[in-house]
């Protein structure tokens, strides 16, 4: 009998069922209730071992992982402890862990592995190792083909962000900014946020809006918001952004290069103030808005200047 049919609970609870269920159960069966009960008294320690375990994120994801293998001679259990991770960490491998094993495909997989004929067991073993091996050279072959490969390359997770609000237990807006750069380019952004029952992994790819989940029975707003640079503000999707140049540069330089939010350089016709297409993408149509340029006029000379040239002009700009 494993930890979980013990605490007559399922692998999917939460934490808190557990502690629920062990609550419970410790009442009924507490050595002062059982009038030297030897049986019942035995029950109560394997119930408070079983509480130990599970209800740790570590010692519940070492011991799912046992569970999982035992029955898998070429798998070294002893390997898994040496795995070092955050609580947070372990409670995101132990919530993929258990999506992955209870999903449809997955089942499917363990009965129609289990139909197999031994024989065809092992080299469906072997073929694993030798790719394992390919993947990872330097580990070597194994020495024999149903020999275990020890692989020590993990995954890297020390660029994902965490928030966690287990224990929140009031109303909380939570507010994360992206920079105007990675939102024009559409940039994927991924977060967890543990709540009291579950993670939730977000991919986020656009801005300006809010997500509200329910932990602990209040809301928690999630708001997104875009970092305007100096240089653009937005209008919805559209972007519009501006530029100096004096009457000269205006009139007789057609072109005129900006910089646009992903800091790529692009040359613009004077003409054509209003550009398709070059704006932020909208998520429902797929389409990106407008870049609106404002051009700003100036012509700064010297007074000196201004008095030996104003005949000329006035020339240049008479409409005669």
């Amino acid at each position: 009998m494993n930890y979980y049919d013990i605490l007559t609970v399922c692998p999917e609870s939460t934490t808190v069922d557990i502690k629920q269920h062990y609550y419970r159960l410790a009442k009924k069966y507490h050595p002062d209730k059982q009038n030297g009960d030897l049986e019942k008294q035995e029950y109560f320690k394997q119930l408070s071992e079983a509480y130990t375990t599970l209800s740790n994120p570590k010692k519940r994801y070492l011991y799912d992982i046992q569970l999982a293998v035992k029955d898998l001679d070429s798998v070294d259990r002893l390997s898994f402890l040496k795995i070092k991770f955050t609580d947070e960490e372990l409670l995101l491998l132990h919530s993929y862990y258990m999506r992955v094993r209870n999903s449809t495909e997955v089942r499917f997989l363990k009965l129609l592995f289990k139909s197999f004929p031994d024989h065809l067991k092992q080299r469906i073993h072997r073929k694993i190792h030798r790719k394992i091996n390919e993947l990872n050279p330097e580990h070597g072959p194994p020495s024999t083909p149903d020999a275990s490969v020890r692989c020590t390359v993990l995954t890297d997770v020390s660029h994902q962000r965490i928030i966690n609000c287990e224990k929140l237990t009031e109303t909380y807006r939570i507010q994360l900014h992206r920079t105007l750069s990675d939102v024009y380019e559409n940039q994927c952004k991924e977060i967890r946020i543990a709540l009291s029952d579950r993670v939730w992994i977000l991919f986020i790819t656009h801005s300006d809006y809010r997500l509200t989940f329910m932990n602990n029975g209040f809301p928690l707003v999630l708001s997104i918001e875009t970092v305007e640079y100096s240089d653009y503000h937005l209008d919805g999707h559209d972007l519009h952004t501006s530029y100096e140049s004096n009457l000269y540069e205006h009139y007789y330089i057609r072109y005129q290069r900006i910089v646009l939010p992903h800091k790529q350089k692009c040359v613009v016709d004077k003409q054509n103030c209003v550009l398709e297409n070059m704006g932020l993408k909208d998520p429902l149509t797929n389409r990106r808005g407008k870049l609106i340029i404002h051009q700003k006029l100036n012509l700064i000379l010297a007074e000196e200047y201004l008095e030996k040239y104003q005949e000329v002009i006035k020339q240049v700009f008479s409409r005669t």
